[in-house]
């Protein structure tokens, strides 16, 4: 009988591909998964401990999970939160069996085997796990960071960048078209940066051309870009190659010249500058964003520049964060003086703001015919993205009785209606099972 192992990850993609790794690594000893924690003889909490509110999540998750241990089951801490804080931790939670630190992960396997020598048999190879649907996947292409934000904790955490071979990347790829997937997302700390320790011959768009050669691979998503490292080759090949999905998921964080100064990042006519290059290059481009509220310089001449600036471009996708003072990172030592109030009001004020944005983003394309990657389809209703939405943190799109969409197809959906986040359609046919057609950009201009 094969032991059982339930898992849970908290936090980003990056993060659900450590937790992939390691089930990787369990599955072929002897495991199964459940989704009872109850029942499980192992119980993986994989942690985030990027921000404060992260943290409090992943504690809090730990301790549930403390809370339904029995004597009999074993309970393992990795990941992110496990990195910073695992001596204090230790002392804290006494009841997990194992904290692992991201350097260890890829021992999991021996470490449990401990546990139950007489169940498991250990294998000393990886099997390859996704927790996606069989139609897309997360490929990490790098980890680490070189950047030196002044609020982000993150390369004391994942260290310095660290890029995947890009052999080993289209290998990677080859194997999941295999599998089935035809939407690939490219994932790492900052995506854009991939290669720059490498040999000279390897780029982002070197990798990028290789990966569209493919066979099955339909769209290429490139999540989490550095601005200072999208380059105007990237930008010309996303707009020439039809398989690249036109999406730029760029975290800018500011707009003010001085609160850009003091997190360290590239100023603002740096930053228009490249909006302007993408949006000119790429008409039909979606730009998904991520802004900081309450930086510790953030005042309310800083914050009104930055409201009238999301205002005046109109982001895809924008989501807002509260400042939250992290240790061991620069911005530390200018304190907290921003009140959680005036957070809590700037953030409403944006999400607001971008609510109507997105809104009217949305209703532009009522009417229109867009090609759909179905997700899901369950009692004929089918459930899907547009080219410009990643799996999990974008909008999607309803289309009621439609019974010959499969999942992992193709679909051309006619747009009905909108809300702020999401549309609704129908399909239409013959397009429906073409779940390998590449598309061009060009039809997606708004």
């Amino acid at each position: 009988m094969m032991l059982k192992l339930f898992i849970l990850s908290l936090g980003c993609a990056k993060n659900q591909v450590d937790t992939e790794s390691m089930m990787g690594y369990l599955l072929p000893i002897g495991f199964s998964l459940t989704n009872s924690p109850q029942s499980a003889d192992v119980m993986l909490i994989n942690t985030c401990a990027f921000i404060e509110p992260a943290r409090e999540e992943s504690i809090q998750s730990i301790l549930e999970l403390v809370n339904i241990k029995s004597h009999n089951q074993k309970l393992i801490v990795a990941g992110c939160l496990t990195q910073r804080y695992a001596s204090q931790l230790k002392k804290e939670i006494p009841e997990v069996d194992l904290w692992l630190d991201i350097a260890s992960e890829n021992s999991i396997a021996e470490n449990v085997a401990t546990w139950f020598p007489e169940q498991l048999s250990l294998i000393n190879h990886k099997i390859s796990v996704r927790l996606t649907p069989p139609h897309y996947a997360y490929l990490r292409v790098a980890d680490g960071c070189d950047h030196l934000c002044s609020f982000c904790a993150i390369p004391g955490i994942r260290g310095s960048y660290n890029s995947v071979p890009q052999a080993d990347v289209i290998n990677a790829a080859r194997q999941m078209a295999g599998q089935g997937v035809i939407e690939l997302n490219l994932i790492a700390q900052d995506t854009s940066f991939y290669a720059n320790d490498l040999d000279t011959e390897s780029s982002l768009p070197n990798l990028l051309k290789q990966l569209c050669k493919i066979n099955g691979i339909n769209w290429i998503r490139l999540q989490y870009l550095f601005p200072a490292s999208i380059t105007d080759e990237l930008i010309d090949l996303m707009a020439s190659e039809a398989k690249i999905c036109p999406y730029f998921d760029i975290p800018l964080q500011h707009i003010a010249d001085n609160v850009l100064k003091s997190m360290k990042r590239p100023g603002k006519k740096f930053t228009l500058r490249l909006l302007d290059k993408i949006k000119k290059t790429i008409p039909g481009a979606a730009i998904r964003t991520s802004m900081i509220v309450g930086y510790p310089n953030e005042g309310d001449e800083e914050f009104k520049e930055l409201k009238q600036f999301i205002s005046d471009f109109k982001f895809n996708r924008l989501g807002v964060f509260q400042y939250s003072r992290e240790e061991d990172t620069s911005a530390f030592i200018l304190g907290d003086p921003v009140p959680e109030s005036v957070k809590n009001e700037r953030q409403q004020i944006i999400m607001e703001l971008q609510q109507k944005i997105s809104l009217e983003h949305n209703n532009n394309l009522i009417g229109k015919s867009l090609p759909v990657i179905i997700d899901s389809n369950e009692c004929n209703n089918a459930v899907g993205r547009t080219v410009w939405d990643a799996p999990e943190v974008d909008g999607l799109v309803y289309i009621e009785n439609s019974p010959e969409i499969k999942q992992g197809t193709i679909a051309d959906v006619e747009i009905t209606k909108a809300d702020i986040y999401d549309l609704f359609g129908t399909s239409i046919l013959p397009r429906a099972c073409l779940g390998h057609q590449s598309t061009n950009p060009s039809i997606y201009s708004s």
